[in-house]
């Protein structure tokens, strides 16, 4: 699993119109550990990173970085 996007967990709460605090309630995880990963600090568990998914409505995978795409370069 790819890094958790702290812009994007922060976003799908949001439009889910929950607190910071329903997100820990509806998780499982404590308030203080939204809050850590809506600030980006630190590594996220796999178990709270689909705790948090499974809350939101979307997969892991929906919460991580985008990956990074390697555009070529053409004519070099």
């Amino acid at each position: 699993m790819r890094k958790l996007s702290p812009e994007r967990v922060r976003e799908l709460r949001e439009s889910n119109w929950l607190s910071q605090q329903d997100l820990a309630d509806a998780s499982g995880v404590s308030l203080f550990t939204v809050q850590r990963i809506e600030r980006g600090d630190g590594a996220v568990r796999p178990g709270t990173a689909r705790a948090i998914a499974k809350a939101l409505g979307v997969t892991p995978d929906d919460l991580a970085d985008a990956p990074k795409v390697e555009t070529p370069v053409i004519g070099q």
